[in-house]
């Protein structure tokens, strides 16, 4: 699958260049999701950056969409807590445009592609007809979930309490974050790894920050989620131990779900 990506130091050219590339497949959309990675108040490298997003916003204003910003933030801080003064949230309301806690929204039960799990989600990604994901690159804290970049980032639409069902089941967790993307189909992943975190996904759990200076973007998780799993083995990240895509349980789960390739080409822009 084809992978977008550019050795920079600027985020904001590369987000422009992709939405270009794919401004014919957006344009005519009525309802547009951008889904960033909210975890918790922590800024950047943690929460997707600011910049990223209003890049984004001011693209898609152009179309005359209804845009939608959302997330669920992590299970163990207070989602109404975060969202309500979170810094994307000062872009949002710059642009007019609606930012959801989706734990505050309804949510109905959804069967994944494989007919195995019932998963309590948001409803929200499936009022709009398309779907724009801001993931970062970064180690999960939980040594056993690997990496967390375009798959994880879904993990967001699902309801408290199976999001820590998920987490205490070592196995479990892959099983959801696979089966959440068989059901949300995501249009467009736009990955910042300008930094990136190492050790864990937040500071409070433990990450710590490192340059890598690398934008990438694609329509495949499998294949962006291997590119970043490489990325942060060549960063020489000690908790992954050289692993390989195959060694991801998540990225195993997914290839069952038929949800895309671990191979990928890349295309610098």
């Amino acid at each position: 699958m084809k992978i977008y990506y550019r050795k920079t130091g600027e985020r904001r050219p590369f987000v422009e260049k992709v939405l270009e590339i794919f401004k014919d497949e957006i344009q005519g959309r009525k309802r547009v999701l951008i889904k960033p990675n909210i975890v918790s108040s922590e800024k950047y490298p943690t929460t997707t950056h600011v910049d990223t997003l209003e890049v984004v916003l001011s693209f898609l204003s152009k179309f005359g969409c209804e845009v939608i910003v959302g997330d669920g933030p992590a299970i163990d801080v207070s989602s109404k807590k975060v969202m309500r003064s979170h810094i994307l949230k000062d872009i949002c309301d710059k642009h007019n445009v609606n930012f959801m806690n989706f734990y505050e929204e309804e949510m109905s039960i959804r069967i994944d592609n494989r007919g195995r799990h019932k998963l309590k989600m948001s409803n929200i990604p499936f009022a709009c007809d398309y779907i724009i994901s801001l993931p970062l690159l970064k180690t999960h804290y939980l040594k056993h979930i690997g990496i967390s970049c375009a798959l994880k980032n879904q993990f967001g639409y699902l309801c408290k309490w199976q999001r820590f069902k998920a987490h205490m089941g070592v196995g479990s967790i892959h099983k959801y974050i696979a089966g959440i993307n068989s059901i949300v189909k995501t249009d467009l992943y736009i990955i910042d790894a300008l930094e990136v975190m190492l050790n864990g996904n937040e500071i409070r759990h433990g990450g710590h920050r490192a340059k890598l200076g690398i934008m990438f973007a694609g329509k495949d998780p499998l294949s962006l989620d291997a590119y970043g799993l490489k990325l942060l083995n060549d960063l020489g990240e000690k908790k992954l131990l050289g692993k390989r895509a195959e060694d991801i349980g998540y990225i195993q789960q997914a290839v069952l779900h038929n949800l895309g390739s671990k191979n990928y080409d890349l295309l610098k822009i």
